[in-house]
């Protein structure tokens, strides 16, 4: 019998050390695209708090640009919003956002100077909004309110 001599093909051990081989290069980029996935994740959760906080920064804006607002008017306009429910009155005023998406907090207060003297039609606004229980964004702002045409 003619003994068989060819050897071009690849032993047993041979394919298993290219599987292990490959495997040790799949599992490090797979552990990457996870922790990308996750990264892309919290991103996104903090950009939308970002966006939702300035959504509200603007509403209360649009209502403090009114001609003739007072701290009380501003006060009963943001009552009224959608998603927003009421402080007790005091000063700071706080209402409490709860839209579905997140929730979250506005805090409306006359601005003070550095030695704590209280700026007149002026105030500090400040909205923290939370998505899925770990993406906070907090934008603050100063804004004019009552403010009437200037040229009188």
């Amino acid at each position: 019998m003619k003994c068989l001599r060819n050897e071009t093909g690849l032993t047993l051990v041979e394919v298993l050390a290219s599987i292990v081989i490959l495997s040790l290069i799949v599992v490090t980029f797979l552990t990457f695209f996870i922790n990308s996935a996750r990264t892309t994740e919290m991103s996104e959760d903090t950009l939308d708090a970002s966006f939702f906080a300035q959504q509200y920064i603007e509403e209360v804006y649009n209502i403090a640009a009114m001609d003739g607002q007072t701290l009380a008017s501003i006060h009963t306009a943001v009552v009224n919003l959608q998603d927003i429910s009421s402080s007790d009155g005091t000063i700071p005023a706080t209402y409490t956002i709860n839209n579905g998406s997140g929730t979250g907090m506005i805090i409306i207060e006359p601005a003070q100077d550095k030695e704590g003297n209280l700026i007149d039609r002026l105030l500090k606004v400040v909205v923290t909004f939370n998505v899925s229980g770990n993406s906070d964004a907090k934008h603050e702002t100063r804004m004019i309110f009552g403010e009437g045409d200037l040229n009188d």
